[in-house]
């Protein structure tokens, strides 16, 4: 006793600190023991499910792990140097079109129309021809001179045709509709052919009189438009089948 206070010590001593830091690590190694066990049969799909959580546990961070046992089948798409040639060719010869003839296209004196196998060139009839007519006005000229550069520079065939719409002719020139479109895909060819920059050998020329409207004969904005003359330029297949052997 000391001034009247009276000290007590317990007589039970406490746990050593080493028993705690020994108890963690017993149950650590339990529960890695049984999860060893577990994975006696190694099942791939609960192996991949456990990896994640486990590799958690002990480092901090989930972990992913590949199954580099399956292989993934991504489509490889195929590469076709025939249809390679079709884009490349179509693309050079609109691009040299669009440069040559930019001021006609966006006047709308010329229409350019991009189909699968072909490129066409519509001369609306105001830009051709006079009504009845088989004789190219003046204006056209010029462009078909720009016209006819583009075409020696680019392969394939060229295929020259003309169109009317239905109202029936009769003259001392040409019977019908049938002889007025042909004769006017002819003079298209006859000019062409002038400059001495195409081979005769190229080119076919067609009359479909009014065979083949764009628009119902039902009006005389309709009729103008089925009035015309085309220049398709037909993809060389056979040059790009050649290439490819």
């Amino acid at each position: 006793m000391m001034d009247g206070i009276k000290v007590v010590r317990s007589a039970k001593p406490g746990v050593p600190r080493w028993m705690m830091t020994f108890a963690d690590l017993m149950a650590i190694l339990f529960a890695l023991f049984v999860m060893m066990m577990s994975f006696s049969e190694v099942d791939s799909d609960k192996f991949r499910r456990n990896a994640g959580p486990i590799s958690a546990a002990f480092t901090g961070t989930a972990k992913i792990i590949p199954d580099l046992s399956v292989a993934i089948d991504l489509p490889v798409p195929e590469f076709d140097p025939i249809e390679e040639a079709m884009r490349e060719w179509k693309e050079e010869v609109v691009d040299h079109l669009r440069t040559r003839l930019a001021r006609e296209i966006a006047d709308r004196e010329i229409i350019l129309v991009e189909k699968e196998h072909e490129i066409i060139i519509r001369f609306p009839d105001k830009t051709a021809f006079l009504s009845g007519s088989a004789e190219l006005k003046e204006r056209a000229l010029p462009i078909l001179d720009r016209v006819g550069e583009v075409l020696a520079g680019a392969s394939g065939q060229i295929l020259i045709s003309g169109h009317t719409d239905d109202v029936p002719i009769s003259t001392a020139t040409f019977r019908s509709n049938w002889d007025l479109s042909s004769a006017r895909a002819v003079s298209v060819v006859h000019y062409l052919l002038a400059g001495g920059l195409l081979d005769a050998g190229r080119i076919t020329a067609q009359g479909f009189a009014d065979s083949r409207p764009l628009a119902a004969n039902d009006s005389p904005t309709n009729r103008a438009v089925n009035r015309r003359v085309e220049i398709a330029i037909q993809m060389p297949f056979e040059e790009f089948e050649a290439q490819v052997r």
